[in-house]
């Protein structure tokens, strides 16, 4: 799947997980590969017409929606790692109390904190797989590696903190997973049918980081996946 028809079909979902298209879309001005979206000339643009026939365009590059509780909601495409290779797809809210340090949280903060991130893991399960995206992730700030930067990489602090593979992926390396899983925090993990997802990030849990969970998971999908993009 292409990255623009993954974007359409991310769209379908967003606006199945109760989001509105606003109308406003940010395009590049040329046709041409970029990094990120930062490196090219662009524009923003309102549009009323279809997702299929906005993007057809081929120049879009976030697309934004809204959400009833979430707010602003950006649907587009991520930064590439090397020439020519595609971009994955980028949803991005605004993070709210995730951004600020846990201490200074008052009870409200860690009830949005728990809402956005309960939100996001499950958008980010539920447009996996109509995307056949083999793997995604959710940080703040952060940056989704390719299958070549996870191969030839050693964890980058830019790397997310919530990693989710596809069932696909468990049942081509069945014996791995379940030797991953069984060193994992079990609280930390959710199986389902689409696949599994672990947070390395909890920050109403001790430790609030599994840096060595995070590792053994960056490892395994670097066995699994491959460094084919």
């Amino acid at each position: 799947m292409d990255q623009w028809e993954a974007l359409g079909v991310a769209w379908d979902v967003l606006i199945g997980a109760g989001c509105v298209f606003v109308g406003d879309v940010l395009v590049a001005r040329e046709h041409r590969w970029f990094r990120d979206v930062s490196d090219v000339e662009r524009e923003l643009v309102r549009s009323s017409g279809s997702a299929r026939d906005l993007l057809a365009r081929g120049d879009v590059l976030r697309v934004q929606f809204r959400h009833r509780s979430i707010g602003t909601v950006a649907l587009g495409l991520a930064s590439a790692d090397e020439f020519g290779q595609p971009h994955p797809l980028e949803i991005a809210v605004h993070a709210g109390a995730l951004s600020l340090p846990v201490e200074i949280w008052s009870k409200a903060d860690r009830q949005a904190a728990k809402r956005v991130m309960g939100w996001m893991e499950r958008l980010l399960i539920t447009v996996a797989g109509p995307t056949r995206a083999r793997y995604g992730a959710i940080g703040i700030e952060s940056r989704l590696p390719s299958p070549a930067s996870l191969a030839r990489a050693q964890r980058s602090p830019y790397w997310p903190t919530t990693w989710f593979w596809s069932s696909q992926i468990g049942a081509d390396a069945e014996v791995e997973q379940e030797r991953l899983l069984s060193k994992l925090s079990q609280s930390a993990l959710s199986r389902t049918k689409e696949g599994t997802l672990f947070r390395a990030w909890r920050p109403w849990s001790d430790p609030r980081i599994d840096v060595p969970g995070l590792e053994q998971v960056a490892s395994f999908l670097v066995r699994a996946v491959g460094p084919l993009n």
